[in-house]
């Protein structure tokens, strides 16, 4: 992305700041191969729950929080059932 600034001088809407590399990434997922290595290392695995922001913690009940228990994954039910075509 570029840092394209309207003329107010805020930031342009992702659409219009998206470079053809970074088009082309995000269609074929490339931006996932570095958690390729995180699961060669053993700290990711390929189907899972996909971390969260550490502010959300506190906001867990009992049964949300047992997400936890297993290791975080590059892919998950809500990448499956929510990625557009």
């Amino acid at each position: 992305m570029t840092d394209k600034k309207g003329s107010d001088g805020e930031l342009l809407p992702d659409d219009k700041r998206l470079t053809t590399i970074g088009s082309f990434v995000r269609k074929t997922s490339l931006d996932e191969i570095p958690q390729l290595l995180n699961v060669i290392m053993g700290d990711m695995s390929l189907i899972g729950p996909r971390p969260l922001l550490i502010p959300y913690l506190p906001l867990y009940n009992e049964t949300q929080k047992r997400r936890h228990e297993v290791r975080p994954g590059i892919t998950g039910w809500a990448q499956v059932n929510g990625r557009k075509p």
